[in-house]
């Protein structure tokens, strides 16, 4: 049963477009939920009272702007599925996690990501699982993963998911963190833990370089006193002199592989320039570039030709752009209410630290299936307690 559970678990997580099925595993896992337990879902409370009133407003709020604009992308495409996520890990924790303890879901998340992090990196390694994997999604996902492989010069694109970039690796470091929470609580040993964070660093990094992100927040959740704050200083410190007197080799060894040349470059332009630079953070800068003088929104969250509205990847600026200051209040009051009382456990404190955080990148607190279903079974199954 435990496996049974976990292997949905992954399914309905990561939720990779399969060839052989019309819907995603996520969708038919919905469909066949909701058939099971309507009446749970309707007599129990999903959020509370003062969370439904912030997502009513929100929601008439949304109407009104796209009434406005004409342009109904915001509703169709995203809105939709956002109600999918949240009652898809409403309705797993109703059938699969009612009784179980916390310490269990923190087990079965490891577990799913550890699965999930195995495929990117054989896949990363492996051209022949690479191929078997890609084989089994549908044309148009194996067009964009090939697509995704060929931009990046054969280094992205490996996972067998609905996500192959940024919110994969933080859903990776999800995992990550759970890891380290049952490590903090004595439930797994110290060599355990050490080859599991070895083995998510290497695959959140193949993912996307945000797993940077998220080893610093995995930093800052194991220091809870001062001893290891001064510990964990002086190692970083000892890590950093060592980079610097060794630069010519470390650079000679980085620059010999395009993998690592991708993964560490913005290590690699401080070495050189004295300066963090990277394409990718380069990119995300001229993100920033927006018009700010229409604070309240057009109404518009992507373009009628393709790509997001204001040429923005960032969360909070798509969402500025399309509701203005009041829509990104509104998301952001949804889910501080959403989370309020699950952020007394220290690991749910930190994988919504970590969602606030990559919110500056992209728009996972609105449009990442993976993470709010996560993130949704965490605080569903917490306050289950």
């Amino acid at each position: 049963m435990k496996t049974f559970r976990r292997l949905i678990l992954f399914l309905v997580v990561f939720s990779p477009p399969l060839k052989f099925i019309i819907l995603t595993p996520s969708k038919w896992a919905l469909i066949i939920m909701l058939i099971v337990l309507f009446e749970r879902l309707v007599t129990r409370k999903m959020f509370t009272r003062r969370t439904l009133a912030i997502s009513g407003v929100w929601l008439f709020y949304s109407l009104f702007k796209v009434v406005l604009s004409g342009e109904f992308s915001f509703l169709i495409q995203h809105l939709f599925f956002y109600l999918e996520y949240l009652l898809v890990a409403f309705l797993f924790v109703e059938i699969f996690y009612v009784k179980k303890c916390f310490i269990e879901v923190e087990k079965d998340i490891v577990w799913v990501g550890l699965l999930q992090a195995g495929f990117v990196l054989i896949m990363a390694l492996n051209d022949v699982f690479y191929q078997v994997v890609i084989s089994l999604y549908r044309q148009d996902w194996v067009n964009y993963v090939r697509e995704l492989n060929s931009r990046y010069f054969g280094l992205r694109g490996f996972g067998f998911s609905g996500s192959l970039t940024y919110d994969l690796s933080i859903v990776l470091g999800f995992s990550n963190l759970a890891l380290l929470s049952l490590f903090r609580q004595n439930i797994i040993s110290s060599r355990k833990v050490v080859i599991g964070t070895v083995v998510f660093i290497l695959a959140g990094l193949f993912v996307a370089r945000s797993y940077f992100i998220v080893m610093i927040v995995m930093a800052l959740f194991m220091l809870d006193n001062s001893r290891k704050i001064i510990y964990t200083s002086a190692l970083a410190l000892l890590i950093a002199g060592y980079i610097m007197l060794n630069r010519d080799n470390i650079l000679t060894l980085v620059l010999g592989s395009n993998r690592l040349s991708w993964i560490f470059e913005g290590l690699i332009s401080i070495l050189n320039k004295g300066s963090y630079e990277s394409a990718s953070t380069d990119a995300l800068k001229s993100m920033y570039d927006i018009d700010y003088k229409n604070l309240l929104g057009d109404g518009i969250y992507t373009n009628k030709e393709g790509g997001y509205y204001g040429h923005t990847d960032v969360g909070y600026l798509r969402h500025y752009l399309f509701g203005g200051v009041f829509g990104v209040l509104l998301m952001l009051l949804f889910w501080f209410n959403w989370a309020k009382g699950a952020l007394d456990n220290r690991l749910l404190m930190f994988v919504f630290i970590l969602m606030i955080l990559i919110n500056f990148k992209g728009d996972i607190l609105f449009a990442s299936g993976q993470a709010i279903r996560v993130i949704s079974i965490f605080f569903l199954t917490w306050r289950k307690k």
